[in-house]
């Protein structure tokens, strides 16, 4: 049986802080772009404390100019 895949959390969120980097773009233009009351849930992201909701991943995913399952980092668990 193929194990059960986890997200890296703290990976990912440095997946898209380097990204985010790379594309040119400040944390207030993501939460701007996203829409967000405040910048805290991109910098939480960033840190690997939580991940995004799923329509925020996938319009990052967008701004970032790759996909969701780029951004995502896998982690197995046994």
């Amino acid at each position: 049986m193929m194990p059960y895949p986890v997200i890296d959390v703290k990976a990912t969120g440095e997946k898209i802080l380097r990204r985010r980097l790379e594309m040119g773009y400040t944390v207030l233009d993501v939460q701007r772009y996203l829409n967000l009351a405040c910048p805290q849930s991109v910098y939480h992201w960033q840190a690997g404390r939580t991940l995004p909701n799923i329509d925020n991943f996938y319009a990052l995913s967008v701004l970032l100019g790759t996909t969701v399952n780029d951004l995502v980092v896998e982690r197995n668990c046994l």
